[in-house]
């Protein structure tokens, strides 16, 4: 009996002294694997992001910030009841029940989402229920607070708050700051140990930038261009406002906008920044900038002569047509084939030109390229390299066989504005760095000289007779400001083959204002607008509200004419009725008037309206301070009282509607 206690008691003493050595073995010298699972049992790393910077406009108004939200999650080990749990989370979080249930009935899971990106208000219900099993991860929520405002340029940003598109990718990495790893410790049980059901960090915040973009003028040019894609049945509208000194974006917008909040349900079409990745034919528009660089060439100077013909040219077995059948310009100067938008005019320069030199202009002023803005998704356009011919030849030189994007027209007509240079537009105007806190501001960058000042003048000259009263874009002009601009309607090209879609247009509208010291460069397109398609009906008026609205916003002064500079007389019938002239004479600059001066008087003489709709003249006495009386039954305006170029200075004006005469319709040539 004895020996037999003895030989427990010694059989205890060895046990235990090897219980101590392997104890003492773990502790000094610990064992990898073991060390690896206690990290996989009472840790769980979690990466969190760094709160992200914000957008702000060259204000300073916030255009996308970041805020506190609150992640839940669970643990589905801990979950008691998963399916009464699951059904009381879908009422709350307004989710599918199955797919809840189906995250919480696994018992073997440690970790599962339930939803990202809660509001204090939900966080607060369901953290008020206690449920053993769920907690929650503090982290950033982005959100925008102008809702569909410059939406497609801020782009989005997904679950984990990388951007995904517009601003928010390519400014990713100053904006997002730093990711962090955490590492939450959890009890024997496998419970977090977490405060108050939170995972808190610091770490530093992502860089903030401020953009060139007016939030109020973005806005108005958003409703105005929502306006005439309504008003007119269009697919699309483009809308561009540049700083007409420095290629500054005020504003840039096309249609459909969306909700950033709620982004990654619109379509990856609808999010795109059309204003900058969709290439299309300017029409008329490019004529500007053709005829720019003539006067360039040294070959042409504003008074030449051009024989614009009958209305046609023919090159082999096509012709070249006026833009209704019915214009036959005869001889006319370069400023008159501006003014009056003459085809055969341009085609006739074009093809005395030559390929290369109308490939080199149009690529001065950026065609064909990249212009290198802070926005993903830039087109470059097409821009054939020569030689071409004839007829395209003719045909590139009035703006089709050669495509642009809506800010490529913008950032051409920059350069007629600010004197010649052609700088690269850009979006961006200074960004904070996170660490110091201090903002680096960016400048300018030239590209290169296109024209010389003198052009520029010479055309911000010739270009005021566009919105004069024999010009085409006279819905463009602004009361009190001289416009320089250029209507364009351009054919839609058909994607499915060669050739142009039959009746459906792009009219649009290029200028800048004021025409003396421009401020502000304006492009306006609106793709395949219903019934009314000539851009002097439809992008012009757009042209002139929000150029209205820019000058107020801005603060710009209206520019006081004296009455030595007045145009009384059609400038061109000096020119017709005392001087005889030849084809590549040029007429004296004293017979051409000055031409700037032809805009105080527009509100001083009674138009002609005979013939129009009532939405036509709506549009045509838009900004007469005079009172309007309509009187008759019909379709078109028969007469007016005053009769028209009376003044109307101080009167009234009426208006007798009745029937609409009968007439032959033509077919509009591009």
């Amino acid at each position: 009996m004895k020996n037999r206690i003895l030989l427990l008691f010694f059989g205890f003493i060895f046990l235990w002294l090897l219980l101590i050595a392997r104890g003492a073995q773990l502790q000094l010298f610990p064992s990898e694997k073991l060390l690896s699972i206690k990290q996989r049992q009472f840790n769980k790393k979690i990466t969190l992001s760094s709160k992200r910077g914000d957008i702000l406009d060259r204000n300073n108004i916030e255009l996308a910030v970041s805020i506190n939200s609150f992640s839940l999650y669970a643990d589905p080990s801990l979950i008691d009841q998963p399916k009464t749990l699951a059904r009381k989370l879908s009422k709350v979080l307004k989710i599918s029940r199955k797919p809840l249930y189906k995250k919480l009935k696994q018992k073997k899971s440690r970790f599962k989402w339930i939803k990202r990106k809660l509001d204090q208000k939900t966080y607060e219900e369901i953290k008020s229920w206690k449920v053993r099993g769920l907690a929650f991860k503090k982290e950033p929520k982005r959100i925008y607070p102008n809702g569909r405002l410059l939406s497609q340029v801020l782009g989005l940003v997904g679950y984990e708050q990388q951007g995904l598109e517009g601003l928010e990718s390519r400014y990713e990495d100053h904006l997002s700051g730093n990711k962090k790893e955490v590492r939450v410790h959890k009890d024997a049980r496998g419970r977090p140990l977490l405060e108050n059901g939170h995972v808190f960090i610091s770490n530093p915040n992502g860089g903030d930038i401020q953009l060139t973009i007016d939030r109020d003028l973005q806005f108005t040019l958003q409703e105005e261009l929502n306006q005439a894609v309504h008003e007119h049945q269009a697919d699309r509208a483009y809308g561009v406002v540049l700083d007409a000194q420095t290629s500054e974006v005020l504003a840039i917008a096309s249609t459909p906008t969306y909700d950033n909040n709620r982004s990654l349900k619109v379509p990856a079409s609808h999010r795109r920044i059309h204003s900058i990745s969709d290439a299309f034919e300017p029409g008329s528009t490019l004529k500007t900038l053709f005829v720019a660089g003539a006067l360039q060439s040294g070959k042409y100077k504003p008074n030449t002569v051009i024989d614009a013909g009958d209305g046609f040219m023919q090159i082999g077995r096509r012709r070249i047509h006026e833009a209704d059948d019915h214009h036959k310009f005869g001889k006319i100067t370069v400023s008159e084939v501006l003014a009056r938008s003459s085809n055969v005019g341009v085609s006739r320069m074009g093809l005395d030109l030559g390929s290369k030199k109308v490939h080199e202009i149009l690529s001065s002023f950026g065609f064909g390229q990249e212009l290198g803005i802070e926005l993903p998704g830039e087109a470059r356009g097409i821009l054939h390299k020569p030689p071409y011919n004839k007829h395209l030849l003719a045909s590139i030189s009035f703006g089709h066989g050669v495509t642009a994007t809506p800010l490529q027209m913008a950032s051409a007509y920059s350069v007629i504005a600010n004197g010649g240079l052609l700088y690269r537009p850009r979006i961006v105007k200074a960004n904070r760095n996170p660490l110091t806190g201090e903002w680096t501001e960016s400048s300018p960058e030239l590209i290169r000289r296109v024209i010389d000042k003198k052009v520029a003048e010479q055309m911000r000259l010739m270009m005021t007779f566009v919105t004069g009263q024999l010009g085409t874009g006279q819905n463009a002009r602004v009361e009190g400001f001289p416009v320089s601009g250029k209507t364009g309607t351009a054919q839609k090209v058909n994607p499915a083959g060669g050739g142009y879609l039959d009746g459906a247009y792009i009219s649009s509208f290029a200028g800048f204002l004021p025409a003396n010291d421009p401020r502000f460069v304006i492009y306006i397109a609106i793709d395949y607008p219903k019934e009314e398609y000539y851009g002097s009906q439809v992008a012009a008026p757009v042209f002139s509200r929000v150029a209205k609205y820019a000058i107020r916003k801005f603060g710009l002064a209206p520019v006081l004419l004296s009455k030595k500079q007045v145009i009384e007389k059609d400038p061109f019938k000096k020119i017709k009725k005392k001087v005889s002239v030849k084809v590549g004479d040029d007429v004296e600059p004293d017979q051409m008037g000055d031409l700037i001066g032809e805009k105080s008087k527009i509100y001083s003489k009674m138009p002609n309206l005979n013939g129009k709709s009532l939405r036509e003249v709506i549009r045509s006495l838009q900004g007469y301070p005079n009172k309007v009386h309509i009187s008759g039954k019909g379709a078109v305006v028969v007469d007016t009282l005053p009769r028209s170029g009376k003044s109307i200075e101080g009167r009234p004006i009426t208006l007798i509607f009745g029937a609409q005469p009968k007439v032959s319709k033509k077919s509009e040539k591009f």
